[in-house]
């Protein structure tokens, strides 16, 4: 058995993290090449919708 063993915190919070940056990058990247290829007029609308997707998912 081992006693006194810290854990740290930052280490359960680090990993996600880790993870998480490069899938936002990702999601900012795609969301801004969709919303400059939708048409004129509708970027609004194109942003709003994809973004309202990727939070339903």
């Amino acid at each position: 058995m081992v006693f006194d063993v810290v854990r740290s915190p930052e280490f359960y919070v680090g990993v996600p993290l880790t993870y998480q940056v490069p899938v936002a990058i990702r999601n900012v990247v795609v969301t801004f090449a969709t919303v400059e290829i939708a048409d004129e007029r509708f970027e609004a609308s194109t942003y709003a919708l994809i973004s309202t997707m990727n939070l339903a998912a």
